[in-house]
């Protein structure tokens, strides 16, 4: 391990720009934003990047260590995200439920809550086509 952490603090330019092509090749080839020849390419892309990164890390062992990494690390992250996406997704449970009805707004009292549900009856008759144009009730059959 030792000579993969020596590796790691020699890493020039190249071998990072390398290990970023390799990266979102291995992405790109796994996913479904490329149409088949688009995969090849990908494919054929992480190949070189990776045989680029070996090349120049020193020792070549330590590289293929770290190239090694990209699936497992691609593999950790999808299962993050999954998990994260199962955790956000799921249904509220009965007291989450009861505690959103606690906040619904009271019916309102008096002449202005009755002058608001006549307002928001006459706005129902108008989206369903109960209104005419001069504003009379018409009845739908």
């Amino acid at each position: 391990m030792e000579l993969v952490v020596a590796s790691l603090a020699r890493m020039g330019m190249g071998q990072v720009l390398l290990a970023g092509v390799l990266m979102g090749s291995y992405a790109l080839a796994l996913g479904q934003f490329a149409g088949t020849r688009g995969h090849l390419v990908t494919i054929t892309t992480a190949i070189l990047a990776a045989a680029g990164f070996v090349v120049l890390t020193e020792p070549w062992e330590a590289g293929v260590i770290l190239i090694a990494f990209v699936p497992v690390s691609m593999g950790f992250f999808a299962g993050a995200a999954w998990t994260l996406w199962k955790v956000t997704s799921r249904r509220p449970c009965p007291a989450v439920l009861s505690a959103l009805a606690l906040l619904q707004p009271a019916p309102r009292q008096g002449a202005l809550g009755a002058l608001l549900e006549r307002m928001r009856a006459g706005a129902n008759a108008a989206g369903r086509g109960e209104l005419g144009d001069d504003g009379t009730r018409h009845t739908v059959s």
